[in-house]
């Protein structure tokens, strides 16, 4: 039986904003050398994770994944060993337990999204009371915690030891994704192999921003008269005249009259525009690729080859779906089980809302679109409705 556990409206609940910390300053207050950051983020030097937590919210396919994965992770139940479900009268005490212990009023939404993020900016994921009962001992409230704010050091047993907002936390489940080649028992960020993509994206899209708010990229040069000097109070006038008539957006394109200039060459500026879509284009699609899904799939790009290749894209994505659902279930039955109490064979399994299989929809919107009866925007925009 499935319990859904949506909410309508989601929003960021976790203990601290991604952007609330001086660290992510690190990534975007300032214009720090490229090769510093990614030997940052790819040597372990970048301890508090403040660049990969940055682009799950800033740069626009990671920031889509987690919260698509997120949106399609809708019920909860318990299975057995064999995958079974388990129907018994213990079960919907046992769901409306963890749903009391890891949600926020019964929800789970917030869980899910704070803990998708953890695993694509960190590889891990780390669960630990924040109320613990006074008679059993057990924890009866399970936080995820905020990697960046996490320290892990091994013992001389060997075991882990984890400090939290430098304070030392004595239970704790941790759950690992990809661990870190360079620091043992962290996690690694799942895009690791493309940050230097998302950097370039990030400066790409900055490039442009300032360019238009400057209007740095002229459309137009004006060229004075052969051999003639400008008077310092010429020089004043038509500055005087261009800061008044023509700065701004508003005055974007108003024609230049004065006795000053002899010829106006006109610059055409999109080639730079095309080459930085394509730039921003092929960098996005590294990083869809280190996430495991078609920028299709996350409804970025509505280009569409054919049926056969939309049929693909959804299964591939369901198939996302399923293993990132997993993840999830398996890190909940963890955590309850060493924080709360044994599940004795039982585990948590979180059930995700797949893409629908509307074929004979698509079939006929295709068809159409091919005999020029509806345009192709119609067309992508019915097959993103109808499937996502």
């Amino acid at each position: 039986m499935r319990r859904d556990f949506r909410r309508k409206n989601k929003k960021d609940n976790s203990e601290e904003n991604s952007f609330g910390g001086i660290s992510n300053l690190i990534l975007f207050s300032g214009t720090p050398s490229l090769e510093n950051i990614i030997n940052a983020q790819d040597y372990g030097k970048d301890t508090s994770y403040s660049i990969s937590y940055a682009l799950t919210n800033k740069n626009v396919v990671v920031s889509r994944f987690v919260q698509f994965i997120a949106d399609a992770m809708t019920g909860l139940t318990l299975i057995d060993k064999n995958g079974d479900e388990v129907l018994s009268w213990l079960w919907p005490i046992i769901l409306e337990e963890v749903r009391t212990i890891f949600g926020d009023e019964g929800e789970l939404t917030e869980w899910i999204y704070n803990t998708i993020r953890n695993f694509v900016a960190c590889g891990m994921s780390i669960n630990a009371p924040s109320i613990v009962s006074e008679d059993t001992g057990h924890a009866i409230k399970i936080i995820t915690l905020d990697n960046r704010k996490v320290k892990l050091e091994q013992n001389k047993e060997g075991i882990f030891e984890l400090e939290y907002k430098q304070k030392k936390i004595p239970e704790y489940s941790k759950t690992l994704k990809k661990p870190s080649l360079n620091r043992e028992g962290y996690g690694d960020c799942l895009f690791s192999g493309a940050i230097d993509d998302a950097l370039v994206d990030k400066y790409t899209k900055l490039t442009a921003q300032y360019k238009y708010m400057n209007n740095a990229d002229p459309d137009v040069i004006y060229q004075l008269e052969k051999d003639k000097l400008l008077t310092e109070e010429q020089k004043k006038k038509l500055e005087r005249t261009f800061k008044e008539k023509y700065s701004g957006v508003e005055n974007k394109g108003k024609p230049l009259i004065t006795d000053l200039i002899r010829d106006v060459r006109v610059i055409d500026s999109m080639e730079a525009v095309i080459k930085s879509i394509d730039i921003r284009l092929h960098s996005n699609k590294n990083i869809g690729m280190m996430l495991g899904i078609d920028l299709r799939g996350l409804g970025w790009l509505r280009e569409w080859g054919s049926q056969a290749e939309l049929n693909a894209v959804r299964i591939a994505v369901n198939g996302e779906f399923s293993k990132r659902a997993d993840l999830l279930g398996k890190t909940l039955t963890r955590a309850y089980e060493k924080l709360v109490a044994p599940l004795n064979g039982t585990n948590i399994k979180i059930l995700p809302n797949y893409m629908k299989d509307n074929q004979a929809l698509i079939k006929i919107a295709l068809e159409a679109l091919n005999k020029g009866v509806v345009e192709k925007e119609y067309v992508q925009n019915l097959i993103y409705n109808e499937v996502w």
